[in-house]
């Protein structure tokens, strides 16, 4: 989020859904932006198989006019799972968190899954809980057509690598 000043002076969040990307070579660019703001979401963000990034909950701004005339009947933060491909440069939306996810709280990578360490569910609200995430990675195999597919492919490479080679 940035601060900046309204008409009245007063400080205005604006809540930001960009996001930048640092190669060494390179140096920061620009990266496609997230689906929505995940302001305080849980950090750091959880890997998820060997390409993706995942993000859980964070607060998108939708309701800062009204945490104070909501007070305990905030409904929370949104429970969208947010996951981004680095090598693609894209954002997705992979599910949904199975409680109210807590923000401004720390993860911690445990052997077998991730550990979000306490945290707020709603504005000034925080929760004793501390949920361990297991499953992140997908376990999906391959489809029937895939290894169809991969056969046909090799078969043609190897047509290909005989019919080359008598030439």
């Amino acid at each position: 989020a940035s601060l900046s000043p309204d008409l009245a002076g007063k400080p205005t969040r604006t809540y930001l859904a960009e996001t930048w990307r640092f190669k060494p070579d390179s140096g920061w660019r620009r990266g496609q932006d997230m689906p929505r703001a995940a302001v305080a979401a849980p950090s750091t963000a959880i890997q998820a198989g060997h390409d993706f990034l995942v993000v859980l909950g964070g607060s998108d701004g939708a309701l800062d006019a009204q945490v104070d005339t909501l007070k305990d009947a905030h409904p929370g933060f949104p429970r969208t799972i947010l996951a981004y491909h680095p090598i693609t440069d894209r954002w997705t939306i992979r599910g949904e968190f199975p409680s109210m996810p807590p923000v401004t709280a720390p993860i911690v990578a445990l052997p077998d899954g991730y550990l979000i360490a306490s945290g707020e569910i709603r504005p000034r609200v925080r929760t004793p809980e501390m949920p361990v995430l297991k499953g992140i990675t997908s376990t999906r195999t391959l489809a029937t057509l895939d290894w169809v597919a991969m056969l046909i492919y090799g078969a043609i490479l190897v047509w290909m690598g005989l019919y080359f080679m008598r030439r």
